[in-house]
């Protein structure tokens, strides 16, 4: 088993036991690799509780590789990663990026962030082509983001995050007037800025 065998929602799941002590985790960290309840796994027995252990052992030892995919397959469909942010709304209407989903958790919104990131295709003659993008169907994207390798995903992601810090920087001071025009004051509307660069920071690193 490798990382690649990982999906977009068990690495949230792992993410969540970073607070947890050795054996809890390596307990929760074998279940949600295999898919099995606390019941399941506390059924096995001590020689396959040990062999999964040993199966697991690349959450600790391997670095998740940050590869960026241009394209995405999962669930018979396939989706283009946007590598271009100006094709992205920032707030609005349509298809965006909700800065709520970097205030509470990038890795916790990763499939919400990654469907905003991605158009899907359809096949033709002419091979695959973009397809129109449905905002009423964002949680239908999410979803496959949520089921597809995290490989697949993080690198887009961390791409992605490093643009965007990018463009909040260099258009704080319109940012910081749409916040303003939303009846939030300065000192908050500057504190979202600064709160959107070091989630990202965190990220990134």
């Amino acid at each position: 088993m490798t990382w690649n065998d990982v999906s977009v929602f068990q690495f949230q799941q792992l993410e969540k036991l970073k607070e947890d002590d050795a054996f809890d985790a390596m307990f929760k960290i074998v279940g949600i690799l295999n898919n099995m309840t606390e019941r399941q796994v506390d059924a096995l027995s001590m020689a396959e509780f040990n062999e999964l252990c040993q199966e697991a052992q690349f959450v600790y030892t391997e670095q998740l590789p940050s590869k960026t995919s241009k394209y995405l397959k999962i669930n018979g469909r396939r989706y283009r990663f946007i590598p271009d942010i100006r094709e992205i709304k920032v707030g609005g209407t349509g298809r965006y990026i909700e800065t709520k989903h970097f205030q509470s958790s990038v890795i916790q919104n990763l499939h919400k962030i990654g469907a905003s990131m991605i158009v899907p295709q359809k096949k033709t003659w002419f091979g695959w082509v973009d397809d129109e993008y449905l905002a009423q169907n964002h949680d239908m994207y999410a979803q496959d983001v949520l089921e597809s390798p995290i490989t697949e995903v993080y690198g887009m992601i961390v791409f992605f995050c490093k643009v965007y810090k990018q463009l909040i920087i260099n258009s704080k001071d319109y940012l910081m007037e749409v916040m303003i025009q939303q009846n939030m004051n300065h000192l908050e509307a500057e504190k979202v800025v600064k709160d959107l660069c070091d989630y990202m920071d965190g990220f990134i690193k």
